[in-house]
């Protein structure tokens, strides 16, 4: 077989031959070989690419190496699929990149250098340093950092005797530990505010991982501002961002204030003992995240909606899940829950925590509203004030659940037009009794059409039914049946309503809708 092969080589000499199925190179008296089937071998010369198959391992001795010369960008050895033996090369095997400086070896002393807009430029003997500035921290165990209003970002080092002074450099540094306990910032007692109210403030960077708890004072709350310093919320800006699904992530004893937006997150959170004042939105969530709060009944979420723009408690969108165990209070918003398509609520009593609202006097609509097919689960005592603004107390429409849990008090007052309203397609359901109040609200529960409730009576009230609704099954065009100990002698509501004298054996059905007299016996 003839075959012509050219090469270039730096310094080295090539001997080639084809004998049947074997390659044989030969580079400064050292051998690499390997089996290969005719045609395995290909030579892309506009590319300046080399591609092969190879059946064998390759075998490295030492001084030996795989080299590059850098001459074209395009030049590359894809060792993908390839068994590298490194047995016996030492320190001096590698497969190098040869621009002088680039390259991966065994003992990190040239390592490749990598770039990014979140690192920098690093080597990987740098990135696998611990404690090199800028670079990831390896530790053991639990980590505690800190900060103080009289800390410092320069000098201080995050130790509670020298700490640093900023919410976002307390992050920053946080994101570059690496241990298998959890990491803590500890912030202590002062208001520290947002230097550029105009833009976002704290975010968790992507690189970060691991466990973590953000911790100001679980007790008093107000006793640790984070301050967003834009007094009429307006800017669209958030406090806390946290996007990354790579930490679990717990905040508490924190007081947010004066933000458009206090915390924004598309991942899961943990929340603690935390007061929002003066906000557009406390929590908000969208793309399947999910807020949990499992304090129970000794730590309180408060909410104190901004008194000059409106204001929601938890504004959940796209799959998000919120489950409350900690006493839930809410004031001066315009809505307290407010979730869409296929979002799920759960307040969950635990050591008697409970819900306690009351809506903005000038802004207030609905305590909690729900649309496109998501779900709420009562379970814990709840108190909703509609302060004489909101119209409906809970309002659900587009295929959504409730689910309330028997056992717990309900009291619904101050709303102008409706307590619950159960919208099209939606279920309300109540398996054991509640106890519902609803003050002097006109119409206590009205559902639209389609609607289905279970367990009316356990709603304490009677339902004002939309036309062609549905009432477990039967709606207000069906005929109704009843019993009683005597002959009928109220007004038929409906043509064909059945009345049964239980004393007298006799059955009646109605023929009109005008007197008693429209009764006709039929046995």
């Amino acid at each position: 077989m003839t075959c012509d092969i050219t090469a270039t080589t730096k310094n080295d000499k090539l001997s080639t031959s084809l004998e049947d199925e074997e390659l044989i190179i030969t580079v400064e008296n050292e051998k690499i070989s390997s089996d290969v089937s005719p045609t395995e071998i290909t030579t892309t010369v506009e590319d300046t690419k080399i591609t092969s198959e190879i059946n064998g391992g390759v075998v490295l001795n030492p001084d030996d190496y795989l080299a590059i010369d850098g001459s074209n960008a395009d030049q590359e050895i894809d060792i993908a699929s390839y068994d590298f033996t490194t047995t016996g090369i030492g320190a001096f095997g590698k497969i190098e990149i040869d621009d002088a400086n680039s390259s991966i070896d065994t003992n990190g002393s040239n390592n490749m250098i990598f770039t990014d807009a979140v690192t920098g430029t690093k080597t990987l003997a740098q990135l696998a340093t611990a404690g090199s500035t800028g670079d990831f921290i390896f530790a053991s165990g639990d980590v505690d950092l800190y900060i103080s209003t009289a800390g410092d970002d320069t000098t201080g080092d995050g130790s509670i005797g020298s700490p640093w002074a900023t919410p976002e450099k307390l992050i920053e540094q946080m994101a570059l530990y690496r241990t298998d306990g959890t990491i803590t910032g500890n912030i202590a007692n002062g208001t520290y505010t947002n230097p550029t109210p105009s833009s976002d403030w704290i975010t968790v960077p992507q690189y970060a991982a691991g466990t973590w708890v953000i911790s100001g004072d679980v007790s008093t709350p107000t006793n640790v501002i984070l301050d967003g310093d834009d007094a009429n919320p307006s800017t669209g800006k958030s406090i806390f961002i946290k996007t990354n699904d790579a930490i679990v992530c717990r905040v508490e004893g924190i007081n947010f204030k004066n933000a458009y937006i206090s915390i924004n997150t598309t991942s899961t959170l943990e929340l603690k003992s935390l007061q929002f004042d003066n906000y557009r939105f406390a929590v908000n969530m969208a793309d399947q995240a999910e807020v949990r709060s499992y304090g129970g009944g000794s730590f309180t979420l408060t909410f104190n909606g901004s008194a000059v723009t409106i204001s929601t408690g938890f504004r959940m969108l796209t799959g998000s899940r919120v489950t409350i165990t900690e006493n839930i209070r809410m004031n001066g918003n315009r809505y307290d829950f407010s979730a869409s398509n296929g979002c799920y609520i759960n307040i969950d009593e635990s050591v008697s925590s409970d819900y306690q609202s009351t809506l903005g006097a000038a802004t207030g609509t609905s305590a909690i509203i729900l649309s496109r097919n998501s779900a709420m689960d009562i379970a814990m005592d709840m108190t909703l004030d509609g302060n004489s603004h909101g119209s409906t107390a809970i309002a659900i429409t587009n295929g959504c659940r409730i689910y309330s849990f028997g056992g717990f008090d309900h009291a619904l007052s101050g709303f102008s037009s409706t307590g619950i309203n159960v919208g099209t397609n939606c279920f309300f359901e109540e398996p054991l009794s509640a106890n519902w109040t609803y003050g002097a609200i006109p119409n206590p529960v009205r559902a639209e059409y389609s609607a289905i409730i279970t367990a009316i009576d356990s709603l304490d009230t009677t339902i004002a039914w939309y036309a062609q609704t549905m009432q477990r099954g039967y709606d207000e065009f069906y005929p109704s049946l009843s019993t009683g100990t005597s002959a009928p002698s109220s007004t038929p509501t409906k043509v064909g309503d059945t009345y049964t004298d239980t004393s007298g054996g006799k059955v009646y059905i109605s023929t009109g809708t005008t007197n008693s007299a429209d009764w006709k016996i039929l046995n």
